[in-house]
């Protein structure tokens, strides 16, 4: 069995007021003045513009009949390629929120440079950020152990406020830190429309109770395993396995369009027979063939992870992470 990642330092979370009224101007960051949409009317609806599904299942549960979603990237769409219609970049412009990652998708961003909501919630404020995974043919072997890593934030005064760098973008599934997203959320619809401040404060407060007991059920379910180590096709499962003691192995990289090399997936072999690997997944809409191959020439089994981006309208969210936690504690053998 092989040991937990390795803990490095972890940036300080910012306040999460400050997170939650932030908004991107060309400038920098200053408080939102609102987009003309709910002004604090009682009656009306606060209009949220959400990047792709676990934010809107957020907005959703802490929103209720408050607010009106609209999610950019379609089920099952790629973070790191889809596009962004003419009118979805208005809309997005004309939103009173947005919640988003930034430096996620390179669509979202563009338009949020161009046409600047209310208010933008970034997760990547939020969430403790970990390096993202890049595989050549000149990885190391023992550089998969720092594949759940964390990555210490520039304190520089110089530096972008939003500039995270190179990041794993799946911070949805950074589950622990998740409460301190809903949380954020709740915050900006509170300034946005304080008539319903009440309301989404019970209701943030009940999500985050929710998502804190999921955290639980992920820390006592993983905590005794016959492997730590799993393969995976698309490596986007870091902050699930840097949470919880896990080691993640990709065999591709972190954009799932980019197909590993011959010396990748050879190396990615010697990997899996020294650490035990059990089973290969393949998360969202990444092309299963090359965990087929791999499974075949060492004798794994197949299994499916799910990335959360691909459920369908009213599809809930915990429900899907507590499908992952039992795939993993299948294939990992834990009690």
């Amino acid at each position: 069995m092989s040991a937990p990642p390795r803990s490095s330092s972890h940036r300080p979370l910012r306040r999460l007021a400050a997170v939650a009224i932030a908004t991107t101007v060309a400038a920098g960051t200053l408080t939102a003045c609102g987009s003309g949409g709910s002004g604090g009317s009682g009656d009306a609806t606060v209009n949220v513009v959400t990047e792709l599904y676990p934010f809107t299942w957020l907005v959703e549960e802490i929103g209720g009949d408050r607010v009106d979603v609209t999610q950019l990237m379609p089920p099952g769409g790629e973070i790191h390629s889809f596009e962004l219609s003419p009118r979805q970049v208005d809309q997005l412009g004309r939103a009173d929120l947005a919640v988003v990652t930034r430096g996620a998708a390179a669509a979202v961003d563009d338009a949020l440079a161009e046409n600047t909501p209310g208010v933008v919630v970034d997760v990547a404020d939020i969430v403790t950020l970990l390096p993202a995974v890049a595989h050549d043919d000149e990885h190391d072997e023992d550089e998969h152990e720092g594949e759940g890593e964390a990555d210490e934030h520039d304190g520089d005064a110089d530096h972008d406020e939003h500039d995270h760098g190179d990041f794993d973008t799946h911070t949805w599934l950074a589950i622990p830190e998740l409460p301190k997203v809903a949380e954020a959320i709740g915050a900006a619809l509170a300034e946005i429309d304080p008539d319903g401040a009440a309301e989404y404060e019970a209701s943030a407060a009940a999500v985050s109770t929710r998502l804190a007991e999921l955290d639980t059920a992920y820390r006592d379910g993983l905590a005794s395993c016959s492997s730590t180590a799993f393969l995976i096709t698309h490596p986007s499962f870091g902050y699930v396995a840097n949470a919880y003691g896990l080691e993640q192995i990709g065999i591709g990289g972190i954009d799932s369009e980019t197909e590993p090399s011959p010396a990748r997936i050879a190396e990615v072999s010697k990997i899996a027979v020294a650490e035990g690997a059990t089973v290969v997944f393949f998360p969202g809409t990444s092309n299963p063939k090359v965990a087929d191959v791999l499974a075949e020439d060492l004798g794994l089994r197949v299994d499916h992870l799910d990335e959360l981006t691909a459920a369908e309208p009213g599809t809930d969210l915990v429900g899907l992470a507590e499908d992952n936690l039992a795939t993993l504690r299948d294939a990992l053998g834990c009690s």
